[in-house]
């Protein structure tokens, strides 16, 4: 019953609900990651290679989704305004929201899963991977919309930056900040210092916080 209910929810009419449905532990992760994969349901499949263990796994398909919705919808939402704070209670707009609700699962996975569970050394590749891949966003959306208005294309850069920012910021408290730029540089991103000034001053902050206690 359980398998005949996972192949109606990923029918195009229902898939957006099929993510709500496979997070439950009652669903099979073999069986309902088979039929997932071959309706291409990426986001139930994310959430079926979460419960499997296989976090990176999980965070490129994860990936996927924003890059599709970013060039399908977000680009199009951020026209007007790109200065959006990340999870802002006040959006409206389905895309903008959908997007944030990704992400965090993404660092969800690497903070819940990744540096409450694994080994310090994979926790903290868990994230570096994670955030070169969100840079990857970035990348894909320039190369794939080369005809985008320029405008368009800095609002869409806006609103992905604060994004990496609220990111970056969750990554210090397990990932030293000499241990991030180090990695950008390596894999070659190049970043201003307003990139990072966010997450510095809150990183200074909670250690000077800590250390007067």
């Amino acid at each position: 019953m359980i398998i005949e209910l996972t192949r109606i929810v990923c029918k195009k009419k229902y898939r957006k609900n099929a993510m709500e449905y496979v997070q439950r532990e009652y669903f099979p992760i073999e069986d309902c990651l088979k039929i997932c994969e071959d309706k291409g349901v990426i986001d139930a499949c994310a959430v079926l290679y979460k419960r499997k263990g296989e976090y990176q796994k999980s965070i490129s398909l994860y990936i996927q989704v924003l890059s599709r919705l970013s060039k399908e919808k977000v680009i199009s939402a951020v026209y007007v305004n790109a200065d959006i704070p990340f999870n802002d209670p006040e959006i409206k707009n389905s895309s903008i929201k959908r997007f944030d609700e990704i992400m965090t699962m993404i660092i969800d996975i690497c903070d819940k899963e990744g540096s409450r569970r694994l080994k310090e050394e994979e926790a903290e590749n868990l994230w570096l991977s994670a955030i070169e891949m969100i840079y990857q966003i970035k990348q894909e959306v320039t190369d794939e919309l080369q005809d985008l208005d320029q405008k368009d294309l800095n609002n869409f850069h806006i609103f992905l930056l604060t994004r990496i920012q609220a990111f970056m910021m969750r990554m210090a408290e397990y990932v030293s900040l000499e241990k991030i730029i180090n990695f950008l540089q390596k894999i070659g991103k190049q970043n201003t210092y307003s990139e990072f000034q966010p997450t510095f001053e809150e990183k200074v902050k909670r250690e000077t916080y800590n250390e007067n206690i």
